[in-house]
């Protein structure tokens, strides 16, 4: 998804979400082939490419999406309506778009220079409760996992998700609080 976004990005600077839609639905038919029906793209995901059905369990699994996309543009607004545009695609988990959003606004801070990752955080936060109405709560257990108050993987991937990718987003956005 990293890759295919990154080429989607670079091919067409409006982001053609139609073109990596189509591109994704490519992928999806490919490994279920190639890979006898494997959990590469799960089912969620497959479904969702090939119904356009809004819904599917909340994960984290958007969030490789939201790197380039908020390393490629530099306006806040561009970044965010695109993540929302590509994260949707495969991702319509309120639970999935909040943690997408949350990295997302991270970067956004870091490439502004910004140094501090408390105050990163608390920002990246406090503009995405500004933005996006109602995301407190969901915000507020991102939260609780990247202050460490919730160190059980168990525990985390019930209050973030049931997506395998967790293992590689919660140190992703650890990494990101500490740089």
């Amino acid at each position: 998804m990293f890759i295919e976004t990154v080429k989607s990005l670079s091919a067409h600077k409006d982001c053609n979400h139609n073109d990596l839609s189509n591109r994704l639905k490519e992928i999806s038919e490919k490994s279920r082939k190639d890979f006898f029906y494997s959990r590469w793209l799960g089912n969620n995901i497959s479904k969702a490419l090939h119904t356009g059905i809004p819904s599917g369990n909340p994960s984290p699994t958007s969030i490789p999406r939201a790197i380039p996309i908020a390393l490629f543009f530099n306006d806040l607004e561009k970044i965010l309506f695109t993540v929302e545009k590509h994260s949707k695609i495969t991702h319509m988990s309120p639970l999935s778009l909040a943690g997408t959003f949350f990295v997302s606004f991270m970067l956004f801070f870091l490439k502004k220079g910004k140094t501090d990752p408390d105050k990163i955080m608390e920002n990246a936060f406090m503009e995405m409760e500004k933005k996006y109405p109602g995301i407190k709560p969901l915000s507020e257990k991102i939260e609780l996992v990247l202050n460490g108050k919730i160190e059980n993987i168990s525990e985390a991937r019930k209050l973030l998700g049931t997506g395998s990718v967790i293992y590689q987003s919660l140190p992703l956005a650890l990494y990101i609080q500490d740089i």
